[in-house]
């Protein structure tokens, strides 16, 4: 599946390989040890780092990352979910490597159709959109105004680059925004590009367009879905 082997760049498969054997590093908590032993450190992996497995066996992952390195990791610090938002279809898809394991229908921005550089405002709303790209999550909201939500790290490089190039930011918002996405933190919100683009709840499960850009769900099914998503689980938008 070519849309999930690109959220996990820089990892490449070889013919051998399938796309259910890449995962990536949940938390900084992920490291790497010579053996399933708890002792033998060889280094932490990075948050959303991409690694293939070779094997697994009581709680531990043998794998190889694209350093080189070959190792053993606890198998709860690993994760392959990635989220895949189809604005036209207004839906919403949890994948397990690439097995879908949660779809629910969808509401996105307002003009779901539009391909913009900057978002809406809210003097004219007609132009709220859905942002469209590669992301991830970038924070967690228990206590959202909506029920609660999944943070985008919108604006991203590709918002960052096309907003440089068109005037609408200066270089230091630029490098603001690449280096929180190097990092997987969130990018700054205020910017002329727009920001707090989220997952939430409080949608009418009725496929509509009526948001702020943000994608919402029925709060039966942020819940469902909320104790598996991480900072750092890649979103796919189209």
């Amino acid at each position: 599946m070519l849309k999930y082997l690109l959220l996990f760049a820089p990892f490449c498969l070889t013919a051998q390989d399938t796309t259910d054997t890449i995962f990536y590093a949940t938390s900084n908590r992920a490291l790497l040890y010579r053996n399933p032993d708890g002792r033998s450190r060889i280094r932490p992996l990075n948050i959303r780092e991409t690694v293939k497995i070779i094997s697994q066996e009581s709680g531990w992952s043998k794998v190889a990352t694209a350093k080189p390195d070959t190792g053993y990791v606890i198998t709860e610090n690993l994760s392959n979910l990635w989220i895949h938002v189809q604005k036209i279809e207004n839906l919403f898809t949890l994948y397990r490597g690439s097995t879908p394991i949660y779809q629910f229908p969808a509401d996105v921005g307002a003009n779901a159709g539009a391909e913009k550089e900057q978002l809406g405002s809210r003097e004219d709303p007609s132009t709220w959109r859905t942002p469209t790209g590669l992301f991830y999550v970038s924070d967690l909201i228990e206590n959202s105004e909506y029920h609660r939500a999944f943070l985008i790290n919108y604006p991203n490089k590709e918002a960052a680059e096309r907003g440089l190039s068109a005037g609408i930011i200066n270089r230091q918002v630029y490098n603001s925004i690449v280096l929180a996405e190097k990092n997987f933190k969130t990018p700054p919100q205020g910017t002329a590009l727009g920001g707090k683009i989220e997952i939430h709840g409080q949608g009418t499960g009725g496929r509509y367009n009526w948001t702020r850009g943000c994608v919402a769900l029925r709060n039966v099914h942020i819940d469902q879905i909320w104790n598996l998503i991480s900072v750092g689980t890649p979103i796919l938008i189209e």
